[in-house]
Order: C-alpha cells, then sequence, then structure tokens
C-alpha cells in the first residue's frame, strides 16, 4: 500500500467516524419528528458520503452495505417508506453494524459478517413495502442515462488514486451500458513512465441515483483531473440536473494535459457538469481552516514546549543569582521572552484540548436502549457540550461516564409506576452537564430518582465488614462505600448492574487522571455525582511545600487548606494513631517525613504546617515543614522513566533544575 493512499484510508476513518456519529443523532432526533425533510437529508447524505468515499478506496463490503442503508433513507424521503421506531432502530442497528465493518477493515480483516449480511436482508425487507406501489407508465419507468467522461491529469497516479477503482465503483449507483477506455495520450515504450496515467474513460451510465451520487465517486480526482457528467435523456424531469451557475458554467485549465477523443453522437445537448477541484463544503479558504495532525507529533510539541519553560525558568534564577538582574535592558527582554513563553504553552496545550461533545454524543443512545431495556420514561438533558478538555481526559472518561450513566438508570431512576405512586412525574430526568471549575472541569450526572438508601449501604458494608457497628460516620462518608470493589445493594443480578463490579473501577480511572469524585444525594429525590478533573494532563496546577530541604507538589484539586496547630488539637487515638481536632472534626495526620524515610526540620505538628486534604469524601491532614506557594508545573512520568513509587504520582523540574515529586493524594490517604 503507498504511503498516500494510507493517508486517505486514515482520513477516511476519521472522517467516517465523525459520519456514523451524525447519523446515530440523527436517526434518535427522528425518532422525536418524523416529519422533518431536513433531518432526512442531513442523515442520508452522510450515508452516501460513507458509500461513495469506501467505494473509491476499494472497500466494497462497506460501500454495498451502506448503499443498502442509504436506500431505505432515500424511499424514507421519498415518502415510500415511513420513519417509524421500527425502521429508526433497525437503522440503529444497521449503523452499529457499519462500525464494526470499518473497526474490521482498519486492522485490514475481511468486513463482511453474518450479523451484515442479516441486516442487509432487513434493509432488503423494509424497502419491498416501497416497491408494491400502482404500476408507472412507461416514461416515468424509464431509467435516467447519463455520459461520464473521465480524464485523469498525469498527476493522479503519483498520488497513490488507482483511477480503474473510480471506475470499478460506478455499478455501485447504476448500471454501466457501455464503457470506452481511450488510448490515445499512451506513448512509446521508450517514453513510457509508470508513475503516470495516459487512459481516459468514456462511460454511459444507466441510474436512479441523484447525480450528485456519481460526483461523490470522483471526489478525490480534485485538481488531478477532469470529470464531466452529461445527462443523455433531457425529458425525465424526476432527477434533474442541479442548475447551480457556479457548478455548470465552470472550465478547468487543461491547457497542459491532453484531451480525451470526443466520443460518438450525443442523444441531446444537455448542459455538462464539469468536476476539475470539487469543494467539499464551503470555499476553498474555508476547507484550509483546520488540519489532521498526528498525536505523536503533537505529544512531541507539548514535551519541547515544555523544556522552554523549564529552560526559561532556569535562566530567571540564574540572571537572579550571578546580579545580572540589574541591567535594565536583560530585564526587559527576559520580561517579553516569560510573556511571549506563557503565551506559547497555552496555545500547545490548546492543541490537545477537544469539546466534550466528542464524549456526550454517546450518550443519547445509551440512554435510548437501556431505557427501553429497563422500562424506564427518561428526559435526558445534556449541558456543556463545548467545554474543552485534554484529548486523554476525553479518552480515558468514557467508560467511565457511561457506567455512571448506566447506574442512574438502573439504581436511580424508577420505573413509571413507582414513580408515580411516589408523586413524582412518570418521567424521570437524567442531567449531565460539564463547566469549567476554576482551573478544573466538572463533569455532573444528575438524577431525580431514588437516591441513596443510607441505612441500607451502612447495613450492607458492616455485613462485609467494612466498617464497625459503633462507627461513626457522616452521611458523605457512607454513600462513598459504594466505590468499594464488590459492593452492591442491588437485591439481584440483571444484565446492567447487580454485581458490585464498576465503581471501584470508575473511582481508579478517575484517580488516575487526577481527578476526584464527589457524591451527593437525598433519599427519594435523586442523587449529583460530580467528577472534578484537570484541564489537561501535561500540566498541572500544585501547591508547592517544602520538607527536609526538598520541594513536594501537591495537586491543588485536593487541597482544602494549610493550617497551623496547637497542643490541644493533636491527639492519639488507641496509644498509636494521631488525629488532629480542626473545627471539632478528628481527621488522621499523615507525616510525610515518616512515609519517606527522610528527615525533617521538626517532628513537632505544632512546629510544621498542616495541609488538609480531601480525596473520595475522606479528609487527612499532611504534615511538611513549610508552604512555598501555588505554582503550574509540567508533569513527567515517574513510572514510565524509573518505576511506580507509593505516594509519588508524578515529577518535574523546577526553575533552579531540581527534580520535585508530585504528591499521589490517593496513595497518601489510603487506610487512613
Amino acid at each position: 500500500m503507498s504511503l498516500e493512499l494510507e493517508e486517505f484510508l486514515l482520513g477516511f476513518f476519521e472522517e467516517t467516524d465523525e459520519q456514523l456519529g451524525q447519523i446515530e443523532e440523527g436517526l434518535l432526533l427522528l425518532e422525536k419528528s418524523y416529519e422533518d425533510p431536513d433531518l432526512l437529508n442531513t442523515i442520508f447524505r452522510a450515508a452516501h458520503t460513507i458509500k461513495g468515499n469506501s467505494g473509491m478506496l476499494g472497500l466494497p463490503e462497506i460501500a454495498n452495505f451502506t448503499h443498502r442503508v442509504e436506500e431505505l433513507l432515500d424511499n424514507m424521503r421519498d415518502g415510500a417508506v415511513s420513519p417509524s421506531g421500527e425502521n429508526v432502530d433497525l437503522l440503529l442497528r444497521s449503523t452499529d453494524c457499519l462500525r464494526d465493518l470499518v473497526n474490521c477493515a482498519k486492522q485490514g480483516l475481511s468486513c463482511e459478517t453474518e450479523e451484515s449480511t442479516l441486516l442487509a436482508d432487513q434493509l432488503q425487507s423494509a424497502l419491498a413495502v416501497s416497491e408494491e406501489g400502482p404500476p408507472q407508465t412507461d416514461s416515468a419507468q424509464e431509467m435516467p442515462r447519463y455520459e461520464i467522461r473521465f480524464t485523469p491529469y498525469k498527476s493522479l497516479v503519483r498520488r497513490g488514486v488507482d483511477p480503474l477503482l473510480l471506475i470499478e465503483s460506478l455499478p455501485q449507483v447504476g448500471s454501466i451500458l457501455s464503457l470506452e477506455m481511450q488510448t490515445d495520450s499512451v506513448p512509446d515504450l521508450s517514453e513510457f513512465d509508470t508513475q503516470k496515467c495516459y487512459l481516459a474513460w468514456c462511460v454511459e451510465l444507466e441510474t436512479r441515483e441523484p447525480v450528485q451520487s456519481i460526483e461523490d465517486i470522483f471526489e478525490f480526482v480534485d485538481d488531478d483531473g477532469q470529470v464531466e457528467i452529461t445527462r443523455l435523456n433531457p425529458h425525465q424531469i424526476s432527477d434533474p440536473l442541479p442548475a447551480e451557475p457556479s457548478v455548470e458554467q465552470a472550465t478547468p485549465d487543461i491547457s497542459n494535459e491532453p484531451s480525451p477523443k470526443a466520443p460518438g453522437n450525443q442523444e441531446s445537448s444537455q448542459p455538462t457538469v464539469r468536476k476539475p477541484a470539487p469543494a467539499r463544503s464551503g470555499s476553498v479558504e474555508d476547507s484550509n481552516e483546520s488540519i489532521r495532525v498526528s498525536l505523536k507529533k503533537v505529544e512531541h510539541l507539548i514535551n519541547t514546549v515544555g523544556e522552554l519553560v523549564i529552560a526559561n525558568s532556569v535562566l530567571n534564577q540564574t540572571i537572579g543569582a550571578t546580579g545580572a538582574a540589574d541591567q535594565l535592558p536583560l530585564i526587559e527582554a527576559m520580561a517579553l521572552v516569560d510573556t511571549t513563553t506563557r503565551d506559547l504553552q497555552e496555545q500547545v496545550m490548546a492543541v490537545r484540548l477537544l469539546p466534550m461533545s466528542t464524549v456526550f454524543r454517546r450518550l443519547p443512545r445509551l440512554v435510548r436502549d437501556l431505557a427501553s431495556e429497563l422500562n424506564r420514561e427518561v428526559d435526558l438533558q445534556i449541558c456543556g457540550e463545548d467545554t474543552e478538555v485534554d484529548k486523554q481526559v476525553i479518552e480515558e472518561i468514557q467508560d467511565p461516564l457511561v457506567h455512571l450513566v448506566r447506574n442512574a438508570l438502573d439504581h436511580g431512576l424508577e420505573p413509571a409506576e413507582e414513580r408515580l405512586a411516589a408523586g413524582k412525574s412518570a418521567q424521570g430526568v437524567l442531567r449531565i452537564s460539564a463547566f469549567h471549575d476554576g482551573g478544573s472541569v466538572a463533569i455532573e450526572i444528575k438524577d431525580d430518582g431514588r437516591g441513596l438508601d443510607t441505612e441500607r449501604i451502612k447495613a450492607k458494608a458492616i455485613e462485609r465488614g467494612l466498617i464497625r457497628a459503633d462507627e461513626p460516620l457522616t452521611d458523605r462518608q457512607i454513600h462513598a462505600l459504594i466505590f468499594h470493589a464488590g459492593f452492591s445493594t442491588a437485591a439481584q443480578v440483571t444484565k446492567v448492574s447487580g454485581r458490585g463490579v464498576g465503581m471501584d473501577v470508575v473511582r481508579k480511572n478517575i484517580e488516575n487522571l487526577s481527578g476526584v469524585v464527589e457524591l451527593d444525594s437525598t433519599l427519594g429525590k435523586g442523587c449529583t455525582l460530580t467528577i472534578k478533573l484537570p484541564l489537561t494532563m501535561a500540566i498541572l496546577d500544585g501547591l508547592t511545600v517544602g520538607l527536609a530541604g526538598e520541594i513536594y507538589i501537591i495537586p491543588l484539586l485536593s487541597v482544602v487548606e494549610s493550617i497551623r496547630l496547637d497542643s490541644r488539637q493533636v491527639q492519639t487515638v488507641a496509644g498509636k494513631k494521631e488525629v488532629i481536632l480542626v473545627r471539632n472534626e478528628p481527621l488522621p495526620l499523615v507525616r510525610l517525613h515518616q512515609r519517606f524515610g527522610v528527615t525533617p526540620a521538626s517532628s513537632d505538628p505544632c512546629e510544621g504546617l498542616v495541609i488538609i486534604l480531601e480525596h473520595q469524601n475522606n479528609r487527612v491532614g499532611l504534615l511538611v515543614d513549610e508552604l512555598h506557594g501555588q505554582q503550574q508545573v509540567v508533569m513527567k512520568s515517574v513510572e514510565k522513566n524509573y518505576q511506580k513509587v507509593e505516594g509519588v504520582g508524578g515529577a518535574t523540574i523546577l526553575g533552579d533544575g531540581r527534580v520535585a515529586f508530585i504528591l499521589d493524594v490517593a496513595g497518601l490517604t489510603r487506610g487512613q
């Protein structure tokens, strides 16, 4: 496979994923608005594009299956088939099947499966309804015919495009009545260049498809060839050619390229659609507004900018240490460098940001299918789709979010009869929103269902030995017990939940993203679960503290406050466990110097500083020597470059060149 063809395929896979998302989103909306022709046209165009591109790139299984989907959608547009719930469900399952076919093609595997064959038959059966109408007149039965002149420029082959694949794709949209290959431009063997195309084709095609279907097959020809499509039976008006002057009158400059031999007499002088350089959407300027860049290149750019930030900090400290800071021109120059570096850092980090709609667009289908399976009436409300998050966060948050939505429908929202008996509306509300909260991103999953039964959770936790019966716990602490592995209060196991698997994985995945989970619930009124995540995984807002002459970074998301203690606030429980009293609330005391085996400036808690940290609704006090301030740091992986260290989540390089460890709050609070 040539490098250029491989790039075409990568672009096809990315675009197809977006188009399948559009189809799925459109079908879900179609269930609520059957009479929306614009919606049907949007869905049809997305399917039509997938069919045309897959056929051109030599993926016939995908093209043929999508053609069946397109036919059903086209009949819906004509009113021959109703967009009923049954047909929409069939199209949704076909969309899932298309995703599987595309994934197989990505791996170079055979695309056709038993499921795709079965669904293709079902799509054909749905089409049979529209074919049982009254007989048509001879005039109406006459199928439109087109003459297609395809003259590739010599440069087409160099781009990795096989012109024969385009010709072989034409039977997907109609029947070829005649095919003539023109060889007038083929040179002598001594002058023959295998990297050039010397052929041209003239095809007569019979089809009921719109002319756009033919144009789409030649979409990737762009300015490397000339395509002329002429209607041969103009009296047939059921499928007229588009009348845009800008398309019909466009004449390419091909003065330096060979022209095809003129074909025989035509049946009419119908205007010709010329397509030397089709614009896929908008103007040429619009099409250049965005580019696709390899993630590896972006990562390398981010790492390079991170090193630049570190080098800039080192330079600033060096200037201060050598006394050169007294020179005004140098100060002004460094101030400009600082400003430019910060701006560059922000712009580069923004390259990794993606909108939450990338994740949220998959949820309506999930909620629809689960609501049907669980017999729930659900009003799904999604807000904050434009909120931008780091690409890694987007990738890692998808599975936890899916599990939380499943839990909300199964455990949270009640069946209609139960809600009516409780004085609620039959339809439950599930609201999913994303918003910026300071330097972090918050994702909120809120329902108006049963809420968490505190006493039931506590009883189950006592039964499993997770807590003592006499242990004093707040409601928030009891609710946090649902995140323990294997914990479940479900009376029976279902296909959706009940095995106690999932919430602990949700917690771990969010912790791996340096995030926290907050849970708030009222019995009978509903539950709100809030996930707080850093805006980006490469740069961290942290609190810098000192211990034994070293600097440590604490993620700011986990910091509640910092306090100085007096002797009355420090107590010992059971002769060994230290706790501190903060506004009459006992909190475990974690001595960081004991965890890392270093000698502090003083082992007396009253002479040091205590940072109050919160994780999973649990708070602890972390004893350090001193507080330095707040700082943005570039995160580096310790595990990747060395090995996993308990209590350490990463590292960074400070302005003076020293390495500072970033603390893992989850590891430090575990077992407290």
